[in-house]
């Protein structure tokens, strides 16, 4: 039996209403209709109850309530009820991706039967299953509307899942240039909390992600925080990166103290530009990285700020950050293990440049390849597969 949260959602009263008023035959709007209806059956709740469920009178109705109500239209109590909808649910979702094989099904139906369903994971599975028919069938308009999905993109409860649909259509795009023209028309200023594809999935080396970051800047809109990240990426991937970095020491303390990832990329463009002033740079990063108690956070901003330092081969300065990680007490959730993972190769090869072959060694044999981050994968693969040829 699943643990339903309270309040109960409306997606599951709004079924048990479908399902009371079809078993009664009659609406229930009113108080003389709640009052004909516990009439007809004889249920031992109060008016009032019948009222607040169909939403004539404000006010929550119980699990033991609403069982009253399950018990009637099916025999079982609410939290069954629920996981038996569900299930139905699953069910009528496994329909999608082969309505889709069959091309049966257009754009706005698909639409509307995605974002009408309650956010699970299961949703998020079968919408990469849809990605990957429409890919295979080229379905162009799919792929420009594909961020009109709202329910898939519009809630960071589910930060993970729509990660890794990010991941998927970024691999896609990489490697296909029908779908590079798509996103950098259409994969910029998104009407989310974060502009996923620019974001989530950076990659400075190509031309076509390039381009779309030029069109996500000239979309900010004052938006301070986009504006910071156009010129965190670009102030590495230009030669003369002072007009970049001119803006980004205007920005004030207080927001780099709030996105550690960005402040992490600040860091590393200051490590490349400001040779002589490295020293200063590293204690002022020290003294942020105290406030960092969350051990995931720590561990991505030594891995985001790695990739800039192992540039110059700056191994002593990785080493002693890595140091700092107190290895036999982390805890992680998912992001900080996958994070810490990454981190390693960097780790085995700087170790390996202070010929530690034997820490090298012990460390290796614990990195997952296949669990590399798509952000940093072609980087991390060729860094994994030079190190594993030195031993």
């Amino acid at each position: 039996m699943s643990i339903v949260n309270h309040p109960p959602k409306e997606e599951h009263l709004a079924h048990l209403r479908k399902c009371v008023i079809s078993k009664y035959g009659g609406a229930i709007n009113n108080k003389a209709e709640a009052e004909s209806f516990l009439k007809a059956t004889t249920l031992n709740i109060s008016i009032e109850t019948v009222l607040r469920l169909f939403g004539v009178k404000k006010g929550m109705v119980s699990p033991n309530y609403l069982s009253s109500f399950t018990v009637y239209v099916s025999g079982l109590g609410w939290f069954d009820f629920v996981d038996k909808y569900l299930a139905e649910c699953d069910q009528r979702l496994r329909f999608i991706p082969m309505a889709c094989l069959e091309e049966k099904i257009g754009f706005e139906d698909l639409k509307e039967k995605v974002t009408t369903l309650e956010k699970r994971a299961i949703v998020f599975q079968i919408f990469k299953e849809v990605i990957l028919i429409k890919f295979a069938q080229k379905d162009i308009e799919f792929f420009n509307r594909i961020f009109e999905f709202t329910n898939i993109f519009d809630d960071e409860k589910y930060n993970y899942e729509t990660y890794y649909i990010i991941q998927l259509l970024g691999l896609l795009v990489l490697k296909n240039e029908w779908l590079q023209t798509i996103a950098i028309e259409y994969y910029h200023s998104l009407n989310y909390n974060r502009d996923y594809f620019v974001e989530w999935f950076v990659q400075p080396n190509e031309v076509y992600y390039n381009q779309l970051l030029d069109n996500y800047y000239k979309g900010s809109k004052g938006d301070r925080k986009k504006e910071i990240f156009y010129h965190l990426i670009k102030a590495t991937q230009v030669i003369d990166a002072s007009v970049h970095c001119k803006e980004l020491n205007k920005v004030e303390s207080i927001f780099w103290e709030n996105h550690h990832i960005l402040a992490m990329r600040w860091f590393g463009v200051q490590w490349i530009k400001e040779v002589d002033n490295r020293e200063t740079i590293f204690k002022d990063l020290e003294k942020y990285l105290e406030t960092k108690k969350d051990h995931g956070d720590y561990i991505t901003c030594i891995l985001f700020l790695t990739q800039y330092l192992f540039k110059t081969n700056s191994f002593d300065e990785i080493l002693e950050l890595i140091n700092t990680i107190e290895q036999d007490k982390i805890v992680l959730g998912h992001a900080g293990y996958l994070n810490w993972n990454n981190l390693k190769v960097y780790y085995v090869a700087c170790l390996l440049e202070k010929r530690d072959n034997q820490k090298a060694t012990t460390i290796f044999k614990t990195i997952e390849p296949d669990q590399f981050d798509w952000n940093f994968r072609k980087e991390l693969i060729k860094l994994y597969e030079e190190v594993n040829g030195r031993f």
